[in-house]
């Protein structure tokens, strides 16, 4: 055995390290795991023995968080298909234009992420005799804002794997659960400090789960805090397609859409 030899092994992964993306694993996962339980920790210290529930608090935001992952997941899987299987310039290659791509995308996100939470929500039934649909009519907003941010995040990702091809898919991963700690999923956004409250306020995900938090405890919910998700939603999701649609029109000047046949 050369020790040699293995020392080039492990000298290429260390300058492979070096791209951001591949730091994230290091780095991102770890920390954004402390972020949330220690803030969670923070959240249940402070209530002690009031006497709230939180088997339905916490089943409440596991599966509507999940809604809004699947939803972005959907959207991203589907795009990476035709990255993985170097498809992109027979695709583009037709009339076919980016917003009709991503009509498709979104219709792929809805099914996707309809089905893959029926099998969840039933365990959660007949295992925890915890139904999501006491949330009543105000489930059906609530999923409305988590889907649209899902696109937002997912329009994102596309954004930055046109512009800098398949290398960035780490980061693409790791770009929907930036938000967990300041959307107040699992605790309410009282239990943050200040400067994470104040992005809390420009997250349509936190108006979701506040709103959750509020119809469990007294059967209401103020309207005018779910428009606020809404527009920060749609404000957003334009947003993201807007910069993308500017990416896309980069790569095809500079000629980068060649990367994803080769790369």
């Amino acid at each position: 055995m050369n020790f040699k030899r293995s020392y080039a092994i492990f000298l290429r992964q260390l300058y492979l390290l070096k791209r951001g993306s591949r730091l994230i694993n290091i780095f991102y996962w770890p920390t954004l795991d402390l972020l949330t339980w220690g803030f969670i920790t923070i959240y249940l210290t402070s209530v002690g023995t009031s006497g709230v529930n939180f088997l339905t608090l916490l089943l409440s935001a596991v599966l509507l968080w999940n809604f809004y992952t699947r939803a972005q997941l959907g959207f991203h899987m589907a795009f990476l298909e035709d990255v993985w299987v170097r498809n992109f310039i027979n695709l583009f290659a037709t009339p076919l234009t980016v917003a009709e791509y991503v009509t498709g995308l979104i219709l792929t996100s809805v099914v996707a992420g309809i089905l893959s939470m029926i099998l969840p929500v039933l365990v959660a039934w007949l295992l925890f005799t915890y139904n999501i649909f006491q949330l009543g009519f105000m489930l059906i907003p609530f999923l409305a804002v988590l889907f649209i941010f899902g696109w937002t995040i997912a329009l994102f990702a596309m954004a930055v794997m046109f512009r800098f091809g398949s290398s960035a898919e780490s980061l693409t991963w790791a770009l929907p659960f930036l938000f967990t700690p300041f959307s107040g999923v699992y605790y309410p956004i009282s239990a943050l400090p200040l400067w994470a409250q104040t992005i809390s306020h420009v997250l349509p995900t936190s108006y979701v789960f506040e709103g959750m938090r509020q119809v469990i405890f007294s059967g209401s919910f103020d309207a005018v805090k779910l428009l606020y998700g809404f527009g920060f939603a749609l404000a957003y999701f334009f947003l993201a397609y807007f910069v993308l649609i500017r990416v896309y029109k980069l790569v095809l000047r500079r000629g980068l859409f060649t990367r994803f046949s080769v790369d």
